[in-house]
């Protein structure tokens, strides 16, 4: 699961989120998309995340509601405890999309959800659109000039 995916998977089960000021973040567009998708709780400077973070731990949680976990959210557990994807059930996902995943070359699934769009391939591995345009690219970039066309 990705940044933004899995911080709105944490919202769906009731939990809090937490976001670094973009404005002094190392990576601001992480913040800033996480901020874009997902109800974000706190938005603070790193030098107030500890002190933050050491709050809430203290605070008694509400309870959570009685509800089953979405068949969806059973299907990421199973992936991010190195399930089997296959196993796990994520060819239920969305559909085929026309994107290969740039680790092992399957085809990767669409999903969308909450407004955030994302990948998943059999395997598991899972990309926004972003982190799949940079990750292709990156790939791109290091295979050698000859490499990079087919014939």
């Amino acid at each position: 699961m990705t940044g933004s995916a899995g911080l709105l998977a944490i919202k769906r089960r009731g939990g809090i989120a937490v976001v670094q000021d973009p404005a002094e973040a190392m990576f601001p567009s992480m913040p800033r998309t996480a901020l874009t998708r997902v109800e974000v709780d706190h938005c603070v400077k790193l030098s107030e995340m500890a002190a933050l973070l050491a709050r809430l731990a203290s605070e008694t949680a509400p309870e959570l509601s009685k509800q089953t976990m979405a068949e969806d959210m059973k299907i990421e557990v199973e992936i991010a405890a190195e399930s089997e994807a296959i196993e796990a059930g994520v060819l239920k996902f969305g559909s085929p999309s026309q994107y290969a995943c740039p680790e092992c070359h399957g085809v990767l699934r669409q999903v969308k959800e909450r407004g955030v769009m994302r990948f998943r391939c059999h395997t598991g591995h899972a990309y926004t659109l972003e982190s799949l345009l940079a990750e292709s690219s990156r790939r791109d970039r290091a295979r050698p000039l000859g490499r990079r066309t087919r014939a």
